[in-house]
């Protein structure tokens, strides 16, 4: 009943019980965290890795030196090298070859970037049911890389905290869709996973009008967004199609 959905996540699976011994690829992880971050030590990041390697995932680190909790307060000039880093990740965990030409840049005109940006486009009933939309120039099948603001689960939108995140993924020839979703107390957790699972269905379900690749479609979450991207992808009963629309 929904092909599109059985096309998502050759990167998911789960390093759970319901993955290992099942022949299902589990999860490639990348975590990007401050190296001064204190409202998250470190070392979480580091034992969350451990402990997804122990159970047969693949995770990886990149430790950003003297940088805080939230990415769009690092430096520029010194913190911003964790996003070539990120790049060269994704092209390494969905199986793309490097290309030496950047196709959003090929026809870009005083610096700026050759595609469309798609402000306000409804995943779901509820008002926060929203995503903008990066598309590449081109015919495409794009991948592309679902971002999930964070927020602490009760604040944020679209491009508060992870508008760091654009331009590169932009220049990479990447399509990115950055998504909102239901706030506490509105809604509780599982109505926000919801949300995610939601939004990746109907991403799923464009790709041909969005000339995307589904088998090469990335969740991105930053801070309280990267435990529920995280959930997303470990558990592979998420990717099911989500339920009937939701109030709220």
């Amino acid at each position: 009943r929904y092909p599109e959905m059985g096309k998502i996540g050759r990167l998911g699976g789960a390093p759970s019980a319901e993955g290992r011994g099942s022949g299902k690829a589990p999860p490639a992880v990348l975590v990007v965290h401050g190296g001064a971050d204190t409202e998250v030590p470190v070392e979480r990041a580091q034992s969350f890795c451990r402990t997804q390697r122990t159970l047969g995932g693949r995770c990886e680190e990149i430790i950003v030196e003297k940088a805080s909790h939230r990415l769009e307060n690092w430096w520029p000039t010194s913190q911003w090298e964790y996003r070539e880093e990120m790049l060269r990740w994704l092209e390494k965990a969905t199986g793309l070859a490097p290309s030496p030409v950047k196709p959003a840049r090929r026809i870009g005109v005083r610096g700026q970037l050759a595609g469309t940006l798609q402000k306000g486009l409804r995943y779901g009933s509820a008002s926060r049911q929203t995503m903008d939309a990066w598309l590449p120039t081109g015919p495409g099948p794009f991948p592309a890389v679902l971002i999930v603001h964070g927020g602490g689960w009760e604040a944020g939108d679209p491009v508060t905290y992870v508008a760091p995140l654009f331009r590169p993924l932009a220049e990479a020839g990447w399509a990115w869709f950055s998504i909102d979703y239901r706030l506490t107390p509105e809604v509780r957790h599982p109505g926000q996973v919801e949300d995610l699972r939601r939004a990746l269905h109907f991403i799923a379900t464009q790709a041909d009008r969005f000339r995307l690749d589904p088998t090469r479609l990335v969740l991105l979450g930053e801070s309280a967004s990267g435990q529920m991207v995280a959930l997303l992808a470990a558990t592979r009963s998420q990717l099911t199609p989500p339920v009937p629309d939701l109030e709220g």
